[in-house]
C-alpha cells in the first residue's frame, strides 16, 4: 500500500496502519521529522515490544544494506535516526512495524528542503514541471514539504493546470507547509475540475475550517461539503478553494442550525455570505429581539422544507422570513410597539394592563408544593396565575398550551392581539385567543402544525421550556451552574435541548427524581408557575 503522505520539517502527518497483530489495528499513527530524527507514535496499548523498520520504497526489510532506520521499543513511540550522511537519503521510504508494511513517505535533509523551496522562487512553468518529474533534484525534498506528487502525477495531462495555479499564487513569503498546502489544493481544484471523486479529493488535502479538519467531520458533513464542492466547480484557483470549502461549511451550520443560534452564525459569517449589502439582512439587524425570534424559527421552518444548499436559498428565506415579522408587526399586533407594552427582553416582570393586582393571596393546597410556593403566591399578586375561585390553586393539574401562553403573556406584558383565521382550532371569540395570537405574532410560540395550535392540550415540559426561553426575547441569560447531562437527555427533541440547557444553566428549571428531565411529561400548573417566577419575577 503507498498512502502518500509527506514529512518535513516539524510537520505532523497521519499514517492509516494496516493490522499488525496486537499492536495495531486501523489506528492513526502521527509521524513527525525534526531534523534527521524521525519518530512514529503507535497504538501499542499492551506495552509490548515492537520493532520497526524503515527502508527505501520498493525494497525488503530483509535486505539489510537497505534498512535506514531500526528501532525497538516497549512504550508508544518508534524513533530512528535517518542517515543524513549518506548523499542518497533524500528518498521515499516505506515503514514496516512488527513485519507488517504500513505505508510510505517522503523524506529530505532540511538542506534539500531549503533549497528545493529557494528554487520554487521564479520557476517558469517549464521548470516547475521538471522539478515535479521523478528523479529530479528537487522532487524528494517537494515530497518531503507535503507536496501531494502522486495526485499531481495522475492529472496527467491537466497536470499544467495546477501549475498554473500555484505558480500564479506562489509568493517568497509563504512556508513550506503554506507552500505545499497551496500546491495541493490547485491538485485538489484540478481534481475536482476534472470529475475526480470529491470525498476521496477532499479526504486527501484534509482542508479546516476552524478548528476542525475534514478527516475529524462527521459524514452527513463530508457529504454535504462534497456535493456542494462539486455542483459548484469548476474551481479557479487555491483561493476559491478555500472559500467554497468555508462556505460549504457554513451553509451546513445554519441549515442544521436551532433558532437560538440564528443570529449568531448570521452575524459571524455575513461578509462570507455576501449578506452586508443585503437589503433584506439590513432589515433583519434593525428588528426587535421578539421579531428577530420570528424570522430565526421561520429560517429553521424553510430549511426543513428545503435544504440551505446555496447562498441564494438563503437569501430567498430571509427575504420571506423578514417580510413575516413586519408583516405581523404591522397588523397591530407586535410585541414591541402600541398601548403602552413592554419587550421581554428586558426580564422584568409586568402584568397585563389593567390587570387587578393582589397584595395579599393565599391557598389551601400548597402544602404539597412548598417549592413552589413563594413562585405561586407571588405570581397570583401579580395577576398572572390565579385559583379556582374556592381557596384552592390546583399545584399539580395539568396546563395546557393555551394556559401556559396566557400565564407568559400575562408576566412578560406581551401585546395581545387578534385572531384572524392563523390556526383552525383558535376561536375568535375564545378567553385564550388573544392571548395565544399576542404570543404567535412576538415570536413566542408556533403551532403543532401549519394550520393547529394545539388548543386543549397538555403542554409537554420540554415544550413549556421552549416557550418561556423564547419569550426573553434573545436576553442572556446568566450562567449559574454547568450543565448536567440528563440520564434522559436523548429524548428531548432537538428544538428543546438549547432552551432546556440554557434554563437549566441559569437555575431556572431543574430535573426530577433519577437525574431524568422527562421532557414529554405533562406540565404541572406548580411547575409552570416556577419557570415563569424564576425567570421574571425573582
Amino acid at each position: 500500500m503507498n498512502f502518500q503522505k509527506m514529512l518535513s520539517a516539524g510537520l505532523v502527518v497521519g499514517i492509516l496502519a494496516a493490522s499488525a497483530g496486537n499492536v495495531m489495528a486501523k489506528e492513526y499513527l502521527a509521524v513527525e521529522n525534526s531534523g534527521s530524527e524521525v519518530t512514529i507514535s503507535i497504538s501499542n496499548t499492551k506495552k509490548e515490544r515492537v520493532i520497526g523498520v524503515i527502508v527505501k520504497e520498493g525494497t525488503e526489510p530483509s535486505e539489510n544494506s537497505n534498512i535506514y532506520g531500526i528501532c525497538k521499543t516497549e512504550g508508544e513511540t518508534l524513533t530512528f535516526q535517518m542517515p543524513d550522511f549518506k548523499s542518497d537519503v533524500d528518498n521515499e521510504y516505506t515503514l514496516y512495524v512488527s513485519g507488517t508494511e504500513i505505508g510510505n513517505f517522503y523524506y529530505a535533509k532540511e538542506t534539500s528542503i531549503e533549497a528545493a523551496k529557494t528554487a520554487l522562487s521564479g520557476m517558469t512553468d517549464a521548470e516547475l514541471e521538471t522539478a515535479l518529474t521523478s528523479g529530479s533534484e528537487q522532487y524528494f525534498a517537494l515530497g518531503a514539504m507535503g507536496f501531494n506528487l502522486e495526485g499531481y502525477a495522475a492529472l496527467a495531462e491537466n497536470a499544467g493546470d495546477v501549475r498554473e495555479m500555484f505558480l500564479e499564487a506562489f509568493s517568497d513569503s509563504l512556508t513550506e507547509t503554506e507552500t505545499a498546502a497551496l500546491f495541493n489544493k490547485a491538485v485538489a481544484s484540478v481534481e475536482v475540475n476534472n470529475g475526480g471523486e470529491v470525498e476521496d479529493v477532499l479526504a486527501n488535502t484534509n482542508p479546516t475550517f476552524g478548528d476542525t479538519a475534514y478527516e475529524n467531520a462527521d459524514a452527513a458533513l463530508k457529504t454535504w461539503i462534497a456535493e456542494y464542492m462539486e455542483s459548484n466547480s469548476p474551481i479557479a484557483d487555491a483561493a476559491d478553494f478555500d472559500k467554497k470549502y468555508e462556505l460549504a461549511n457554513i451553509l451546513y451550520l445554519i441549515d442544521q442550525a436551532k433558532f437560538s443560534d440564528m443570529n449568531e452564525l448570521l452575524t459571524t459569517y455575513e461578509e462570507q455570505l455576501g449578506l452586508t449589502d443585503n437589503s433584506d439582512y439590513k432589515e433583519y439587524k434593525k428588528l426587535s429581539s421578539s421579531k428577530k425570534t420570528t424570522v430565526h424559527d421561520e429560517l429553521v421552518k424553510a430549511f426543513n422544507k428545503n435544504a440551505c444548499k446555496s447562498v441564494a436559498i438563503l437569501t430567498d428565506a430571509l427575504e420571506d422570513a423578514v417580510d413575516e415579522a413586519t408583516k405581523s408587526s404591522g397588523s397591530g399586533g407586535g410585541s414591541s410597539s402600541g398601548g403602552g407594552s413592554s419587550s421581554s427582553s428586558s426580564g422584568s416582570f409586568l402584568t397585563q394592563p389593567n390587570s387587578p393586582v393582589n397584595t395579599t393571596v393565599s391557598f389551601n393546597d400548597l402544602g404539597s408544593v412548598e417549592w413552589a410556593k413563594t413562585a405561586i403566591t407571588e405570581l397570583a399578586a401579580k395577576g398572572v396565575v390565579s385559583g379556582d375561585g374556592t381557596g384552592s390553586f390546583l399545584p399539580m393539574q395539568h396546563v395546557t398550551r393555551e394556559q401556559f401562553v396566557k400565564m407568559i403573556v400575562s408576566a412578560t406584558g406581551t401585546q395581545t392581539a387578534e385572531a384572524l383565521g392563523e390556526f383552525d382550532d383558535v376561536d375568535a371569540n375564545s378567553w385564550y385567543a388573544k392571548y395565544v395570537m399576542g404570543a404567535y405574532k412576538a415570536g413566542i410560540v408556533f403551532g403543532v402544525s401549519d394550520t393547529k395550535f394545539g388548543i386543549g392540550s397538555n403542554i409537554s415540559r420540554q415544550d413549556m421550556a421552549v416557550i418561556a426561553y423564547r419569550a426573553l426575547g434573545g436576553k442572556t441569560l446568566e450562567k449559574k451552574r454547568d450543565f448536567a447531562e440528563f440520564a434522559d437527555f436523548e429524548k428531548i427533541s432537538p428544538y428543546a435541548q438549547d432552551a432546556i440547557r440554557a434554563l437549566y444553566e441559569a437555575e431556572i428549571i431543574s430535573g426530577k427524581d433519577g437525574n431524568c428531565f422527562d421532557p414529554l411529561g405533562t406540565a404541572t400548573r406548580a411547575e409552570s408557575a416556577v419557570v415563569i417566577y424564576n425567570l421574571f419575577a425573582r
